[in-house]
């Protein structure tokens, strides 16, 4: 038992200066955890913004071209929104009376 107890002492001493030297960045040819945590962020964050489709465009990104062709169609969706909303609300109303 109390061999065992030297040996765990031991390799927890071991442990514990290898993530000491790990978290420093010492030896990793990434840097420090930090860094590789950042650069994740950072991936994570572009995928994201290719997959979804309503993501705000990126900040130095020029104009899509055909904007005015895009404003008509936002315009043309509202539109049938509306129209969908009151045929919603006369179809609830009629359904009350």
């Amino acid at each position: 038992l109390e061999q065992s107890m030297e040996w765990f002492e031991e390799n927890q001493g071991r442990l514990r200066r290898e993530i000491e030297h790990s978290l420093a960045g010492a030896g990793t040819p990434f840097g420090s955890f930090g860094e590789i945590q950042k650069r994740n962020l950072e991936l994570f964050d572009r995928t994201m913004r290719m997959l979804n489709p309503f993501a705000a465009p990126a900040r130095n990104a020029p104009p899509p071209d055909g904007t005015a062709e895009t404003d008509d169609e936002l315009d043309n969706l509202r539109r049938e929104i509306n129209r969908m909303h009151e045929r919603v609300e006369r179809l609830a109303r009629e359904r009350r009376d």
